[in-house]
């Protein structure tokens, strides 16, 4: 055997045998393709085992074993995983040369990595990384394999993710129950944790909102050298209405003053008039997508990356699993084909939108490969959209595709008017917009959300017609959906507290990633912390009492997107898996004895919400992407 190709599951081990040179030949749990063979995990097939597989004793929920730390590492079979492991090991023993196949990201490195070391593997070992799996893009990448052992930065952040759950979990769960709680076992997590602190804050700011009255100025001026009763006479609409609460008119008795005084003053009227262009939305990121799909085609975020996963697998889309919004440099090359393909799809509407576009041109902002790292935007490949597909996977493939079509259409260019004048150090203002160029919105069939005022000279002198108060009303926030949640939980910096951290952070780093997110959401669903209500999330009084009783360490976002970021470094070589470890070593220490010290002091209470499905084992977890 020459090559043996280990992919992370079944559908993308078929996609490579697919187009490797030889003949084909199925066998148990592998394809031989020539002298290749292709054989394949089923997401992770090794899983860490629970404490007492180290320690008989530690299988008991005792205080006195905490912090429970593996003196060394183990990893065992999945109980459905061991045929197929016997497989691969009976392989590698054959092979010449070993392709790591996993999916493009950390996890994907991970789980092939981890069965390589625990089989003992010393045959050289190439990288294959697919972020689509139709033919072109498969013969593309296995002709530029890279050596795997660039990727061991990856590997490790894999393992620090992991084991750093594992730690959080095991340790904090068990102190947490034994301490905190008299009638529930509470699930602590790195992510869950904090996400539902997240829903909890939200639904307390909604539910603690005093709505308040107030009130701007709406005032109808004219030039004032024109007859006002005559209906030729152009009249223009200003507002004051400021957005600080500081600058607001609370009181409705002064409002009605102000707008009394201001009937039949002069002013004068200031015009501006700047040419602007609107870019088309980008290319979709997983969580973006799954914000798009909550929103517009009632889709959970679980749902939306199975679905999406479909459309990878069935190679009609990308890989899914991305947070890059930018494709490199080397696919420019790839836009004929893929539009070609939309324009074959199964669906006029598409058909339609690919013949609106003329003249597609690559941007340069988005073919910049200094920007894409593990994966890339999720996109179309060359194979059209067929028949025969569920509703929900040809919604979300037209949302993708039609993404990639506007990404190559041109800005839309619009005249944007301002009028301001001033009252007693008041400004008032409107302003409306005129299209010049439809670009990316003719494309879409968007119509143009245009706004004509009438044509005055800069520098008229106006007078007030008419001027009243109008009562406005402040409004809470608007209770998370699953996409929104995910968006926030992308971009926590907002939310941290420590200055520093914050402006490292830059709204750019969050809590979890887009492979582990929408787990996360449903692991706190099916513990009843949090429920999803006509695609409201909104948190029981379990899940408001454990987000208001735990450490602040545990519930704010700081430490786990400060951890994401030491994993990142990890994987780019920067950081030590061993010393993230101490950290998070230290960590558990610190929180053991906050929680040793409050025991009897403070209590989490409150019923969970109904879960749906089958409630966790008391002190269990499964090993997922998730945290």
């Amino acid at each position: 055997m020459d090559k043996l190709f280990i992919a992370e599951k079944p559908s993308l081990g078929r996609a490579i045998a697919e187009n490797l040179p030889g003949p084909k030949k199925n066998g148990d749990g592998y394809i031989q393709a020539g002298n290749d063979v292709v054989t394949w995990c089923f997401g992770h097939i090794l899983e860490m085992p629970f404490p007492e597989a180290y320690n008989p004793e530690w299988k008991s929920w005792d205080l006195k074993h905490l912090p429970i730390i593996p003196p060394r590492w183990k990893l065992e079979p999945k109980r459905d995983s061991k045929d197929q492991l016997k497989t691969i090991k009976a392989l590698l023993a054959k092979a010449s040369t070993v392709v790591n196949a996993g999916d493009p990201d950390r996890e994907g490195q991970m789980l092939v990595d981890e069965v390589l070391e625990y089989f003992g593997n010393d045959r050289p070992t190439k990288r294959l990384l697919l972020s689509a799996t139709d033919p072109a893009t498969v013969k593309r990448e296995l002709g530029r394999m890279q050596p795997n052992d660039r990727f061991r930065g990856l590997y490790q952040a894999g393992l620090g993710r992991s084991r750093a759950d594992w730690l959080v979990g095991m340790n904090l769960s068990r102190a947490i129950t034994k301490t905190l709680s008299r009638e529930h076992m509470i699930s602590i997590g790195r992510v869950q944790t904090p996400t539902l602190a997240l829903v909890a804050r939200r639904c307390d700011l909604i539910e603690n909102f005093k709505p308040r009255d107030f009130f701007d100025i709406e005032a109808t001026v004219y030039e004032s050298s024109r007859d006002p009763a005559d209906e030729s006479t152009p009249r223009l609409g200003l507002a004051f209405s400021p957005q600080k609460d500081e600058d607001r008119l609370w009181d409705q008795d002064e409002a009605k003053a102000i707008a009394k005084a201001l009937k039949g003053r002069d002013g004068a009227l200031s015009k501006t008039t700047e040419r602007k262009k609107e870019r088309p939305p980008r290319l979709f990121t997983l969580p973006e997508l799954q914000k798009f799909a909550s929103k517009n085609l009632k889709l959970s975020a679980s749902k939306t990356l199975a679905v999406a996963q479909e459309l990878y697998e069935k190679k009609l889309t990308t890989y899914p699993r991305t947070e890059c919004p930018y494709l490199p440099k080397e696919q420019e090359g790839d836009v004929p084909d893929i539009l070609d393909a939309i324009g074959q799809a199964a669906d006029d509407s598409l058909v339609s939108a690919r013949g609106r576009l003329q003249n597609p041109e690559p941007r340069s902002s988005v073919f910049n490969t200094s920007k894409v790292e593990e994966h890339h935007a999720i996109i179309p490949t060359r194979k059209p959209l067929p028949d025969g597909l569920s509703g929900q996977a040809v919604a979300l493939y037209k949302a993708i595709a039609m993404r990639y079509l506007l990404m190559l259409a041109p800005d839309r260019v619009y005249d944007e008017t301002l009028y301001t004048a001033s009252w007693d150090g008041r400004t008032y203002k409107t302003k409306g917009q005129v299209t010049v160029s439809p670009g990316w919105t003719a494309v879409a069939g968007k119509a143009a959300n245009d706004k004509a005022l009438p044509d005055l000279p800069d520098g008229a002198q106006v007078t007030v017609a008419d001027a009243k108060p109008r009562k406005r009303t402040t409004r809470p926030p608007d209770y998370y959906t699953e996409g929104t949640l995910i968006e926030d939980m992308g971009s926590v910096a907002k939310y941290v507290q420590n200055d520093k951290l914050k402006a490292v952070l830059k709204e750019n780093s969050g809590i979890g990633t887009a492979a582990t997110q929408a787990q996360t959401i449903e692991t706190l669903k099916s513990r009843g912390y949090i429920t999803l209500d006509r695609g409201k999330l909104k948190v029981s009084d379990l899940g408001r009492s454990i987000a208001q009783t735990l450490h602040p360490l545990l519930v704010n976002p700081d430490l786990t997107a400060k951890w994401e970021m030491d994993l990142k470094r990890i994987a780019d070589g920067d950081m030590e898996l061993s010393e993230f470890e101490g950290n998070i070593h230290r960590f558990l220490d610190y929180i053991l004895k906050w929680a040793k010290d409050r025991k009897g002091e403070v209590e989490i209470a409150g019923e969970p919400a109904k879960p749906k499905g089958r409630a966790p084992k008391k002190g269990g977890t499964k090993r997922r992407k998730a945290a």
